[in-house]
């Protein structure tokens, strides 16, 4: 069924000047059909609403937007953090070699405590990465604060992906692209290069 434009008028009549501003920022997203913005205008007139006000919201909710695009783009994408993974996994493959090769004794077991080290506190290591993430050009931050991963956070993030298989799927559900270790710790992986959110 479709809304009409008489529809649009008295649904928009009937709104608080409030929930008409939110159109506004909505008409600056790309969230209202033609019809819509156009009855919008005509409710906003009828209520004495000034131009510079609407063209305040309009280039606020328009900042908005690039804001998030900027972020969006700043996002590592799956592919470069499963390249990252492979890197570290293949760093701990040859150090397994070189263990077994030149080491007496229990070798497994200093690669075992070798390997689970690193896989859960590499991303805390200073700068927020482990290695293949360096490699790749990519880093975790705090979700929040974009300050560089803490050891405690490496951690949490990184037992999920040892304690749940199914951890990678939330990865590109997610829109700050966040594994479930990523949510639980409160982290998001950034290209190195983007800038902090101010």
């Amino acid at each position: 069924m479709s809304v009409t434009e008489s529809d649009l008028r008295n649904r928009y009549e009937a709104m608080t000047m409030e929930q008409l501003l939110e159109l506004v920022d909505q008409r600056a997203t790309g969230g209202l059909t033609a019809i819509a913005e156009s009855v919008l205008e005509e409710v906003l007139n009828s209520r004495g609403v000034p131009t510079e006000i609407r063209a305040q919201i309009d280039e606020s909710a328009q900042a908005k937007v690039v804001k998030d695009r900027q972020f969006d783009e700043s996002l590592a994408s799956p592919g470069d953090r499963l390249l990252a993974r492979a890197v570290d996994l293949l760093l701990l493959t040859f150090v397994a070699i070189f263990l077994r090769a030149f080491t007496a004794g229990p070798s497994e077991v200093l690669f075992f405590v070798i390997f689970y080290a690193y896989v859960l506190l590499a991303d805390g290591l200073p700068g927020g990465w482990s290695i293949g993430k360096r490699l790749i050009g990519i880093v975790v931050v705090d979700a929040t604060t974009r300050n560089q991963c803490s050891l405690r956070q490496s951690l949490v993030r990184n037992l999920s992906l040892i304690l749940l298989m199914l951890d990678w799927v939330f990865l590109t559900g997610s829109k700050r692209r966040q594994r479930l270790g990523d949510m639980v710790a409160r982290t998001i992986v950034v290209k190195f290069s983007s800038p902090r959110e101010g």
